[in-house]
């Protein structure tokens, strides 16, 4: 859908940036991104989304997480009535993305037992622990279960740059939503305190068990 006026004004920011403009704008507010972790790693993110435009957001969750996340979503709805937010439990139909923050060891709990479903949409993994990574994957395979490099190793003390290591992953998620650029390789991004060294991400090695380890 063509944007408004004021959509034109509210986004002029991003629609001047080179390759994005008005058409990727359009994309964001057409897109449907899922969000899976915990509460304590998602709120800068989810603001940053909710004010770049992102259309439609569904949030994954702990169980004990819910109530959190009603008051975080309810603040999220007045920062921009472009957006919908939800809280789903279980994976909608279609989603053009998942981003998924490990901000701690329920958070990865959730995006583990997210990956042992069924889901067909790109992702964007991060972990926010001083093993500090950001995996990009256009498809799968791999998944953060069968992609080599330890994501889903046990959480260790959250990192001093997790905020930073969450911003990057809402970036690169962004620059996916956009079509910024055509298709990638599956991409790592490890982080030493603010240096970041991005290479190619391959499969584990050995017996696996992942919701796509049948098409490998």
């Amino acid at each position: 859908m063509p944007l408004t006026n004021s959509q034109i004004d509210r986004y002029s920011r991003q629609i001047i940036v080179p390759k994005v403009g008005g058409v990727g704008q359009e994309r964001l507010l057409a897109s449907r991104l899922m969000i899976v972790g915990g509460v304590g790693g998602i709120e800068p993110v989810l603001a940053y989304l909710v004010g770049a435009g992102v259309g439609t957001i569904f949030l994954r969750v702990p169980a004990g997480d819910t109530a959190a996340f009603a008051s975080v979503t309810a603040a999220m709805r007045d920062l921009n009535p472009d957006v919908t937010i939800q809280v789903a439990s279980e994976t909608p139909d279609h989603v053009d993305l998942v981003l998924a923050l490990a901000s701690n060891s329920d958070a990865l709990e959730n995006v583990r037992g997210f990956c042992t479903m069924r889901w067909n949409a790109p992702m964007v993994f991060a972990r926010l622990d001083s093993q500090a990574k950001v995996a990009v994957l256009p498809s799968r395979p791999p998944c953060p279960v069968c992609a080599d490099g330890d994501l889903l190793a046990p959480f260790e003390k959250r990192g001093e740059n997790a905020g930073f290591v969450a911003m990057v992953a809402a970036v690169e998620a962004l620059k996916m939503l956009v079509q910024y650029a055509p298709a990638r390789e599956p991409l790592m991004i490890e982080f030493n305190g603010y240096e970041s060294k991005p290479r190619r991400l391959g499969l584990r090695s050995g017996p696996i068990s992942c919701a796509c380890g049948a098409s490998r």
